[in-house]
């Protein structure tokens, strides 16, 4: 018997991989095209193939986080609002560090940044320190601020803001923004995820908006009842992504935290990339096409007021939203307090396998 040629095999093989990758682009420039108008349809996906967990007392330092951690913006592109970076994402590195990230080991936290970081923590100058605003709030390691969220507390939250009434500890108008994003970039029926909360106001928004489940992902360790609500650390997100027990998010939403990242102010340890590994990590969490609700401090000019928070300009900005696309940009650079971002993940490879694990892949579950 003749043996059978592996050439169409191979060819099928291309044309079979070559229609999945148009299809997911395609996906991405239907949901950009038709932004704000409801979708049903939520794709449910495994974070990761199963991988090894880094030894316990392995660093971070041994596994690279590439060209996260680093001010390089060559192929650029323009944006919407500033311009787009893409970037080549090892989401199995990315979150080994998330996994491996461990309290401050001194403390209080340093009053201004120590010299030889000083010029990463300024992004060479372009994000200069303009004022001292201390903090020292031991949140990484401990309980958070608000460390048992009752389903009835969250409820009443709920209450609240279909009432039209203020809840959380910001403006109104930002609850209203919240809230106007979340049902134009319809999130009902889909599972979300929290990036940084001191209670569960945003949650509540995002349950009134319909979605169906939230979980939050906080430094401080917290017990909710809530049915719809848990809550887990970053090392225990980490921890889940590379064992493949964590599924891939329909969206993510973070307000007035990730500008705090890597400043020591809540006993996390300094790190001038803080707050770029952490949408980093949003990014590989987060299904193809999903959309990530970003709330900042933001600036005609980046800064920094020491150990407070970082106020967002072009600068800046460009590398915090990398690899997702640009959609709104609520609030503009006004020098107040916190802009919202829309932005959406742009799906593309990771890239080459670095320390001992290999690249994430998102399968179908």
């Amino acid at each position: 018997m003749a043996t059978p040629s592996v050439g169409p095999v191979l060819r099928g093989s291309a044309i079979v991989v070559t229609l999945a990758l148009c299809a997911i682009w395609l996906m991405l420039f239907w949901s950009t095209e038709h932004a704000g108008q409801p979708t049903t349809n939520v794709v449910v996906l495994h974070s990761a193939a199963p991988q090894r967990l880094p030894p316990e007392d392995a660093t971070r330092d041994a596994y690279p986080c590439g060209d996260v951690c680093t001010y390089n913006a060559d192929g650029a592109q323009p944006g919407k609002f500033y311009p787009l970076i893409l970037r080549n994402f090892n989401c199995s590195n990315i979150m080994a560090r998330s996994y491996l990230d461990k309290p401050a080991t001194t403390w209080p936290p340093p009053r201004e940044p120590p010299p030889d970081l000083e010029s990463l923590f300024t992004q060479n100058g372009a994000s200069p320190i303009t004022a001292t605003s201390y903090y020292a709030q031991r949140y990484s390691g401990h309980e958070a601020m608000m460390s048992q969220w009752t389903e009835e507390y969250v409820e009443k939250e709920r209450r609240r803001a279909r009432e039209g009434k203020m809840i959380g500890s910001y403006d109104l108008e930002d609850v209203q923004n919240i809230q106007r994003v979340l049902t134009n970039y319809s999130v009902a029926g889909m599972r979300g995820a929290v990036f940084g909360s001191e209670w569960p106001w945003v949650e509540a928004l995002c349950l009134n908006a319909g979605a169906e489940h939230v979980t939050t992902i906080e430094y401080g360790r917290i017990n909710c009842t809530h049915p719809q609500i848990d809550t887990m650390t970053p090392r225990e997100a980490g921890r889940a992504f590379l064992l493949g027990d964590l599924l891939v998010f329909d969206f993510f939403m973070s307000f007035s935290s990730l500008e705090h990242s890597g400043l020591g102010r809540y006993g996390d340890a300094l790190n001038p990339f803080g707050d770029l590994e952490a949408t980093a990590q949003v990014w590989c969490m987060l299904r193809p096409g999903g959309f990530f609700f970003l709330g900042v401090p933001n600036s005609p000019k980046s800064h920094i007021r020491w150990n407070a928070d970082r106020w967002y300009g072009p600068e800046r900005a460009q590398f915090l939203t990398a690899g997702f696309v640009q959609h709104e940009l609520v609030g503009g650079w006004r020098p107040t307090l916190h802009s919202l971002y829309v932005v959406q993940k742009i799906p593309m490879a990771v890239e080459a396998p670095q320390g001992v694990l290999s690249g994430s892949r998102e399968q179908k579950h």
